[in-house]
């Protein structure tokens, strides 16, 4: 049994769809409190009662959308999603984003004028997360969450997304990078020589956890 977990603010149920959708042999929950003044189970009881009721029985890969702590969680990836500077969120939101493998940050009013790059240091380090995306409109928006899902089904397998892309594309990403990078400009030239989308080059990119240097108008 493996355990995705994705918490954060307003659109984590969404981003917890997109992630599911992509991996196969996977369930959804959807797990609260039903009495806020009761003490939230913690991760042992919550893989116990998946055991229990049967779920372990159905999938290999349960997506849990909560920001309920579940202390002792078995979490293969956990992700954070925010629209809002940590420190402006509540507490109990604010402490799930601690451990987050991936953080997505929703730019709006709330950040100002953000640095992003400072941005993304202060979430690596308050968080511990391994990555950051950054998006400020729709397209964003679903470049990140589709790249949130490739990371997530890479690190659980089962992927759907691989089917799309070419083995010839893997091995060459994986043979031009240099210590786990590759900048954006080579990477539009392996698209172009490979006949390729760019797109499938971000995908094979991302599977593989090499990071883009250099990036060109935000397209990875």
């Amino acid at each position: 049994m493996k355990i995705v977990k994705v918490s954060g603010t307003e659109g984590r149920r969404a981003l917890a769809e997109s992630v599911q959708s992509k991996i196969d042999d996977s369930l959804l929950l959807s797990l609260e409190r039903g009495d806020e003044n009761e003490e939230p189970a913690t991760g042992p009881q919550i893989e116990q009662w998946l055991a229990d009721c049967g779920l372990a029985e159905e999938a290999e890969v349960f997506v849990l959308e909560t920001n309920e702590p579940f202390v002792g969680l078995s979490t293969s990836f956990a992700i954070f999603i925010m629209d809002a500077p940590l420190d402006a969120l509540e507490s109990g939101v604010r402490e799930a984003a601690v451990g987050a493998d991936l953080v997505l940050v929703e730019l709006g009013e709330a950040f100002e004028a953000a640095d992003e790059l400072r941005l993304e240091a202060s979430m690596k380090e308050r968080t511990g997360a391994r990555k950051v995306l950054i998006y400020s409109d729709e397209a964003g928006r679903e470049r990140a969450f589709y790249k949130a899902a490739a990371l997530t089904a890479a690190e659980v397998g089962g992927v759907r997304m691989t089917e799309d892309v070419p083995q010839e594309v893997t091995e060459a990403v994986q043979r031009e990078a240099a210590e786990g990078k590759l900048t954006c400009q080579r990477a539009h030239e392996l698209a172009a020589e490979l006949g390729v989308p760019l797109e499938v080059v971000g995908r094979a990119l991302d599977l593989a956890h090499i990071k883009i240097t250099r990036c060109q108008l935000g397209c990875f």
